[in-house]
C-alpha cells in the first residue's frame, strides 16, 4: 500500500534563512505550502548526532520527494484530520533518513516552545 494513504496530517517545511539587520544575525525560516505527512508520537529517547545527544519525542514522516535537512523546521498544521487552531513547531534532531524502501523520509523531531518559531 502506498505510504501516502497513511499520511493524513499536514505540515509546512521551513527553510533556514539568515537575516542581517545589524551586528547580530537573526535566523528565520520561510515555510512552503502544506504537504502530507504522518505524525507519530514516540517514547522519548536519546539521539546521538556526532558528539551531541538530544532528546526526541516525535517522528514526522514525509514522502520521499520532499527536501529536508537537519536545519529544516516543521510547522504542523493538521493532525488526525483536524486543522490545528495553533500550529505546532518542531525542529529536527539529527539528519532525516529514508526508510528501507526509499519511499518515505523519517525525521526525528523535538517540539519547540511556543514563541520560538
Amino acid at each position: 500500500m502506498p505510504p501516502r494513504r497513511h499520511m493524513r496530517d499536514k505540515a509546512q517545511i521551513g527553510v533556514f534563512q539568515t537575516v542581517s539587520n545589524g551586528p547580530e544575525p537573526v535566523e528565520s525560516f520561510v515555510y512552503g505550502s502544506a504537504v502530507s505527512c504522518r505524525f507519530v508520537r514516540t517514547s522519548t529517547r536519546e539521539v546521538l548526532d556526532g558528539k551531541e545527544q538530544d532528546l526526541t519525542d516525535v517522528q514526522i514522516h514525509f514522502r520521499a520527494d520532499q527536501t529536508l535537512t537537519d536545519a529544516s523546521r516543521i510547522k504542523l498544521t493538521r493532525r488526525n484530520l483536524t486543522t490545528l487552531a495553533t500550529p505546532e513547531y518542531y525542529e529536527l534532531v539529527g539528519l532525516p533518513w529514508y526508510t528501507d524502501d526509499n519511499r518515505t523520509i523519517v525525521c526525528n523531531c523535538q517540539s519547540m516552545p511556543t514563541g520560538a518559531e
